[in-house]
Parts: C-alpha cells; structure tokens; sequence
C-alpha cells in the first residue's frame, strides 16, 4: 500500500468521524431538549465507542507516519500537527495498554487451562 493511499484512507476515515461526532452533538441536543431519551443517547454512545477508538489510533498511526527521524525537528512537527496530536488522544498509552492486558488475560487463562488439565505450561 502506497503513503498515498495510507493518506487517502485516513481522510476518509476523518470525514467519517467528524459527520459521526457532528450527528452525535445533534443527539445530544435532542436529549437535552427530552426529544430523545438519555439511555437512547448513552445506548448510542456505547455503540460508537469503538469507532472513536480505532479513529484515535488510525490518527496516532499517521502522526508517526509523518514524524521527522531528526530529534531537532520533531518538537516543531508535535506543534504543528496538534490537531493530529489531539485526535490520537493518547491512543499510544491506550494500545500499549490494551495489548497487555490481553497477554496477561491469555496468559491466565492458559494458565487456568493447564491447571484443569492437570498440566505443566
């Protein structure tokens, strides 16, 4: 897959977050005005949870894609692309985070699966 592409993949996925975060401003205008009602509004929210998450890595993804190699230049690009920044939202800590917490739930329940079968892992 060309940079190109990658760039291109990103900006639709851009449009796709900003059309769902304007819409879900619109929802929770309407609950505030009690035209739709909150757990509608927290049901929905739960929904697009995911689909924020991936947009704040697929983000993370190209600010180190477009990061400069040389040190002097990187504190400039961090705060040129601060919109970039902002959209990762910490996805760095938060994929560091995730990802161990799933080795060490595998872990555990191969651990657990030894021990019901009496086995040495």
């Amino acid at each position: 897959m060309a940079r190109k592409d990658v760039e291109r993949y990103y900006e639709q996925c851009c449009k796709q977050y900003h059309e769902l975060v304007d819409n879900l401003h619109e929802f929770e205008r309407l609950a505030s005005e009690q035209i739709v009602e909150d757990n509608v509004l927290e049901s929905i929210k739960s929904v697009i949870a995911p689909i924020k998450d991936n947009f704040e890595k697929i983000s993370y993804f190209m600010f180190l894609l477009n990061k400069p190699t040389e040190n002097a230049k990187r504190e400039k690009y961090k705060n040129i692309n601060k919109k970039l920044v902002a959209d990762a939202n910490g996805a760095d800590k938060r994929i560091k985070k995730e990802n161990e917490e799933s080795i060490k739930a595998f872990k555990k329940s191969i651990l657990k699966k030894g021990e019901e079968n009496n086995e040495c892992i």
